[in-house]
This record gives structure tokens, C-alpha cells and sequence, in this order.
């Protein structure tokens, strides 16, 4: 009887055991929240450029510091040179997923990093110029301290680097400085070209900001009445530099890029491609160029760039002068071309190295048909308004050099309309500087 009673004492203290023991891993309650107990930054007040140490003291997860997505698995120190940023969120995460956050400020006296692209191994010539009289000259990238707070002028000139000349994408700026402020000065080569399908190149030429004066006030060009009035001259002002095609597309790019009809095979691939529309390019060459070479920011030239780039810094009425003496030298006459196509380039350049403004093909640009300027924007930028205007674009250029080579001479034809003579010469952002997928939306207002 008494080993009877020893075993069911013996099960009876095995059983309380168990209890005991679940009870005991339940009463142990909850994984303990992520804490935080001090994160700052040391010191609390710097210079643009100077080092900051982030000090940080947490418990129970890992931290993650914003901006720049530092990690700490611990309490600790990271070593930071602050940007244009002067606050650090410091993020503590539990193995559950629970956070606690807080935030440190740093702050930062007023200072301008400037960073230059585009000329490695040559000089800049930028000038800054702030309140007070403040004036640097800046050969290289780097950082001003110290400065008082207000409005700061970057000019940016261009600069010979071997035998070429690199202008500034935008040669003026205007920067508003209370913290740290960063601007970039970008500088862009003088050609760029763009290799197309089949081996086939497109090759551009920069065309520098700049101002000029747009259209002209000379009676007999006003009084020709077969286009849109040229007039009234005003001044128009491009204040970032762009790239223009050194010649018209021709029939071997668009075949390139959207296709060969069986028709055009009678034609020699170095000619201007013509009988296009405005919505032919914009729904047909434009998307495919896009997917052939994405990136460089294709378009149609604004009716002001075409023009700025046709004079090339002159303001006679043609690139090369006041009257038409020597013109067969840079077009090709219509009366005189024999019935037969010629090819691009096959004549001189305006001063700028772009050829065949005239003589080939007239040439699409993305500005409504207006007639006159009463209204232009003086920006250089497309006059797109108002909306039912759109059916009707501009054209410049021109397929004989008597009068249509005038740098004022303007054309408007339907939009969707092709024609023989119609052709265009495309305008580029340059390389890597244009949407990577630019939306060619349907053409506001147009109609098919």
C-alpha cells in the first residue's frame, strides 16, 4: 500500500509540474517594444560640407537612419556629411515589426555647393554673385560657406576645351540660399550623334541660349501675303541651350525608325524625307525614334528655335546677308534642281554647321498657326493656344531661295495634311538629358 501511495504522489507532482511550468512561459507577457532613448546630432550646427557624427542609443530591434538609409544593428555612432539635408530620422524596428521613430535637426548656415558636369579635364568660368557684393569665381566644382542668406546670380560662359567649345546648358541662374542649396552647371559638347537602326546616323549640333530678336518690321517681307505675317520683331530670349539636327530627316532615318512604304524605294535614301504631316511625325517617327534611342529628349523645334538657330547670331534677312546674291550657295533653287532629288549637306552651312534651311523641304515646328506675333510667348517656347488653333501648324524654311529663304519667312498648313515639300528637322534635349519614355499624348485640340 505505501508504494501505491508513493507513485500517485510521484504522478501528482509531475502533473503540477506541467501546470507550473506552462503557466510560468504564459505569465512571461509580450516581447518589450522598440525604445528609443536619445539620437542627435553632434554638432547641432554646421557648415555646408562640414562632418556630423549621429549619435544614436535604442533597445530591442535595429535602426535606420533617413536620409541615406544608414543601418544600425545596436546603439552607436555613423559619421554623415549633410546636403542639402538638415534632418535625420532615426526608425527602430522589433524582430515583430513594431517601430518607434524620432528625429534629430542639424542646423546648417547658409552655403551653395556647385557642382559642374560635362567638363572633365578643363576649366569652367562660372561667376557667382550674391547679396552684399558678393562675388566668386569658380573654376571646379565645389562649396561656398559662410554666406549670407538671399538670392545668389550663377553665370556659366562657355569654354574652349581643345580645338572645341562646350556652352552651358543654361548659362543663367538664379538660387535663393537660407540653408544649404545645391545648383548643378551643366556644359554640353558642340555634336552629339544618335545611331539608329541599320547603321544609320542623326547628328545634332548644340544651339547656345541667347536672346534675339524674332520676325521683322521691313514692309516688303509684311506685304507678302502668300504665309502668316512675319511681324511684328520682337525680342525673344532662349534661356537654356539645345540641340537642333544638323541636317533635315532624311528618307534613309525615317526608314530606319518607322518603316519603308514599297513606293519610296525610287528614292535615293540621302534625300529629305517630305510628303509627312505634323501628326505623321508625332504619332508615327517620334514614338519609334523614342524606342530606337530612348533617353535624348526628341521633339519638333518651337517656330523661335528654328528661327534663332536659322540666323545663327545675325539679323539680316537671310544668314548670309541682306539680298539674295550668292544664295546657290547655301540652298538648293527649286527652278533650278532639274527635277531630281539632291542630298542633304550637299550645300554650305549656316554659321552654326546647320545645313539646307531652305531649298529642300519646308520644315514642321510645333507652334499653332498664327498670323503674326500679337501674343507670342517671348520665352522661345511653342505658341500653343488657344486650342482651336491647333489644326493649323507652322512651317519655316522653304523649297526655293527667293524669299523663302528669308530667316522671318513663315508657312501654316493643316496639320494632318502631307505634302510633297513637307519635311522636318528635329530638335534634342542631348544624350541622357530627355525623358526616358516621353508620353506623345494625342495633339491637343487636333483634329484627323
Amino acid at each position: 500500500m505505501p508504494h501505491a501511495i508513493d507513485r500517485g504522489m510521484v504522478v501528482c507532482l509531475f502533473l503540477l509540474f506541467l501546470v507550473l511550468s506552462c503557466t510560468g512561459q504564459h505569465s512571461a507577457g509580450p516581447a518589450p517594444d522598440p525604445g528609443i532613448q536619445s539620437f542627435r546630432g553632434v554638432p547641432e550646427s554646421v557648415e555646408l560640407g562640414d562632418e556630423v557624427v549621429l549619435e544614436a542609443q535604442f533597445s530591442h530591434g535595429s535602426g535606420r537612419i533617413e536620409p541615406g538609409g544608414l543601418i544600425l544593428e545596436g546603439s552607436g555612432k555613423l559619421t554623415v556629411k549633410p546636403g542639402t539635408a538638415t534632418r535625420y530620422t532615426l526608425t527602430v524596428t522589433s524582430p515583430e515589426g513594431r517601430t518607434v521613430t524620432r528625429t534629430a535637426a542639424v542646423a546648417m548656415g547658409p552655403g551653395l555647393a556647385i557642382r559642374i558636369l560635362g567638363l572633365e579635364g578643363a576649366a569652367a568660368q562660372v561667376q557667382v554673385e550674391g547679396p552684399g557684393g558678393y562675388t566668386r569665381t569658380m573654376t571646379e566644382a565645389g562649396v561656398l560657406t559662410r554666406l549670407s542668406a538671399g538670392e545668389y546670380t550663377i553665370q556659366a560662359a562657355a569654354v574652349a576645351k581643345g580645338a572645341e567649345r562646350f556652352h552651358p546648358q543654361q548659362p543663367l541662374q538664379k538660387i535663393t540660399v537660407s540653408s544649404g542649396t545645391e545648383a548643378k552647371v551643366r556644359y554640353l559638347p558642340p555634336r552629339f550623334t544618335v545611331d539608329l537602326p541599320g547603321g544609320v546616323p542623326m547628328e545634332f549640333v548644340v544651339i547656345p541660349a541667347g536672346t534675339f530678336t524674332m520676325g521683322t518690321d521691313d514692309p516688303v517681307q509684311l506685304a507678302d501675303g502668300s504665309g502668316p505675317k512675319p511681324g511684328p520683331a520682337h525680342s525673344v530670349t532662349l534661356s537654356r541651350a539645345f540641340y537642333l539636327a544638323r541636317y533635315p530627316t532624311t528618307r534613309a532615318q525615317w526608314w530606319s525608325v518607322a518603316g519603308k512604304a514599297p513606293a519610296q524605294s525610287r528614292y535615293r535614301p540621302d534625300s529629305a524625307m517630305d510628303e509627312v504631316s505634323y501628326l505623321d511625325i508625332q504619332e508615327r517617327f517620334l514614338p519609334a525614334l523614342e524606342r530606337c534611342a530612348p533617353g535624348n529628349g526628341f521633339s519638333l523645334p518651337s517656330e523661335a528655335e528654328w528661327e534663332y538657330a536659322c540666323r545663327a547670331g545675325t539679323q539680316s534677312v537671310y544668314f548670309f546677308g541682306d539680298d539674295e546674291t550668292g544664295a546657290e550657295a547655301f540652298f538648293w533653287r527649286r527652278d533650278t534642281m532639274g527635277g531630281g532629288e539632291h542630298p542633304v549637306g550637299s550645300r554650305r552651312p549656316n554659321p552654326w554647321g546647320l545645313y539646307d534651311l531652305a531649298g529642300l523641304c519646308l520644315q514642321w515646328c510645333e507652334d499653332f498657326g498664327h498670323d503674326g506675333y500679337l501674343g507670342a510667348p517671348a520665352d522661345g517656347g511653342p505658341w500653343l493656344d488657344p486650342p482651336e488653333a491647333a489644326d493649323y501648324r507652322i512651317l519655316r524654311g522653304g523649297i526655293d531661295y527667293r524669299g523663302h529663304g528669308r530667316s522671318a519667312r513663315r508657312f501654316a498648313k493643316p496639320s494632318m495634311q502631307p505634302a510633297i515639300f513637307f519635311g522636318f528637322r528635329l530638335k534634342a534635349a542631348g544624350p541622357g538629358l530627355g525623358p526616358a519614355s516621353p508620353d506623345h499624348a494625342p495633339i491637343p485640340g487636333g483634329k484627323r
